[in-house]
């Protein structure tokens, strides 16, 4: 069985997200342009379609504390440039209901022309924009090579972390309906 948070990341659940991702092509974005990393964690908890709970290799490689729920947003590779499905996860602290969030995670799942990942991207992002850690698993998930942890300082890396945080705060990459 896959761990909670990968089979969230993996479901085809019902896709939500910030206004602009389903705005109408002469929309202005000039708003959503100045949207924060703070913007988009109210929208997910605000407005996120389901729960996961953390665990599993990937919690505990991401730093996740063990049963810490989260909500998060869905887009699918039908609506990123780059083919890319993606969720923004807010995790809280674990015990009660409406936890203080720890931080936020940004997945971002590449697949080939059969449908089969080949590219598996975990950011960990504080509350304040710094990231934390950076998790990648390349191949199928059945025949996945062990996930590497990638250098946070590294410039390839931040510029993966700004290419995430610019789809979902700036709309970076979206398609936009004609």
């Amino acid at each position: 069985m896959r761990p909670a948070l990968l089979s969230a990341c993996l479901a085809g659940l019902t896709v939500l997200g910030p206004a602009w991702l389903h705005a109408a092509p002469k929309q202005s974005l000039s708003v959503q342009a100045e949207s924060t990393i703070a913007d988009l964690v109210r929208d997910i908890l605000t407005g996120g379609p389901g729960e996961t709970v953390a665990e599993g290799a990937v919690a505990k490689d991401l730093g996740l504390p063990s049963g810490s729920k989260a909500r998060f947003l869905a887009s699918p590779p039908s609506k990123a440039v780059d083919n890319r499905s993606r969720r923004a996860l807010v995790f809280m602290e674990p015990g009660g209901r409406g936890g203080k969030p720890i931080c936020l995670i940004l997945f971002a799942r590449k697949d080939d022309a059969k449908g089969k990942a080949v590219e598996r991207l975990w950011l960990r992002i504080a509350l304040d924009g710094r990231l934390e850690k950076a998790r990648l698993a390349l191949g199928p998930v059945e025949k996945s090579s062990p996930p590497r942890f990638l250098d946070t300082g590294s410039k390839a890396v931040l510029e993966l972390r700004q290419r995430e945080l610019d789809f979902w705060l700036k709309g970076a990459s979206v398609k936009r309906r004609l």
